[in-house]
């Protein structure tokens, strides 16, 4: 399968992009800027994207690259007043005299702006360009194939040990479950929390989808005590979150002993919420619950 990289900086478009890589039919993979250049390199990826990130290139905090990209890279809060050698300007605005530059013979173009985000209004044909005209893609991955293929790649990998889901109902773990139940339905134990800050019934509501629809185990845990006596007199939102956060690893892993079951955990976590939570070096927008820091006592192996 072709796959084009999008190394990450802390930016926080790095899902965008790959989604917008994926709409043209081409999966895109996501790996931080740390990657070693060994590893990229077996990877054989078609091409190469990387996104910007928070800090000035000024910045001696800002995230190092390997001497073999530089000059390639450039960020909104910087810019480049005249290309390096080799390199050729092909677009400009009165505030921005490299708005984007290219080198040919090393296959290297950058861009100052966003050609991910709609405002940009030929950006998705930016993108499609770098993909057909210069990665030569061909376009045969398909959404479809993809969750044949995870489904697969998980029964294989679990082979016949259990594992065991943290599930809140939202579009995350939902998604996560219906894979896993794909994969290995009754070795799958889905540890539901009702921790009473959901809109009434949903919790009723989500046991019944999930113990309808779905071949799996389903555990229900009424924990709306608990998390609300731990919330009050709390009124910052952030610490809210952070509360919570540590109240429902408290309240599902106390269950996970209880089922003493050797196996796998899952999780399952959109990456915006990744992204909010201020993922590898992008800033915090808002702290997700199943973002803080785990209990001490959780090993895993590999």
């Amino acid at each position: 399968m072709e796959k084009i990289l999008v190394l990450d900086f802390g930016g926080q478009y790095n899902q965008l992009i790959a989604r917008r890589v994926r709409d043209h039919r081409v999966f895109a993979e996501i790996l931080p800027y740390t990657t070693p250049l060994e590893t990229i390199r077996k990877n054989k990826y078609k091409g190469i994207i990387f996104t910007g990130g928070p800090n000035s290139v000024f910045d001696l905090s800002s995230p190092p690259l390997d001497s073999i990209w530089r000059m390639s890279w450039m960020s909104h809060t910087d810019y480049i007043a005249e290309a390096p050698e080799g390199y050729e300007v092909i677009g400009t605005t009165p505030d921005c005299p490299c708005a984007a530059m290219q080198n040919v013979k090393k296959g290297i173009y950058a861009v100052q702006f966003h050609p991910e985000v709609t405002h940009s209004e030929y950006g998705n044909q930016v993108l499609y360009n770098f993909l057909y005209e210069i990665c030569h893609c061909k376009g045969d991955w398909v959404m479809d194939s993809f969750i044949d293929d995870t489904v697969a790649r998980l029964r294989n990998q679990i082979g016949d040990k259990n594992v065991i889901l943290g599930l809140s109902g939202g579009v995350d773990s939902s998604v996560a479950a219906a894979l896993l139940s794909r994969a290995v339905g009754k070795q799958l134990t889905c540890v539901f929390l009702d921790q009473g800050l959901m809109r009434k019934d949903e919790g009723d509501f989500v046991e019944k989808t999930f113990t309808s629809l779905f071949d799996m185990k389903f555990v229900r845990v009424n924990c709306a005590a608990q998390f609300l006596s731990a919330l009050k007199g709390v009124t910052d939102p952030e610490e809210k979150r952070n509360v919570i956060g540590e109240e429902f690893f408290n309240a599902f892993w106390n269950e996970v002993r209880k089922q003493n079951d050797k196996g796998y955990f899952a999780q399952g976590t959109i990456y915006p919420d990744c992204i909010e939570s201020g993922k590898g070096d992008a800033d915090t927008i808002k702290t997700h619950h199943n973002r803080v820091k785990m209990p001490k006592d959780v090993e895993f192996l590999g």
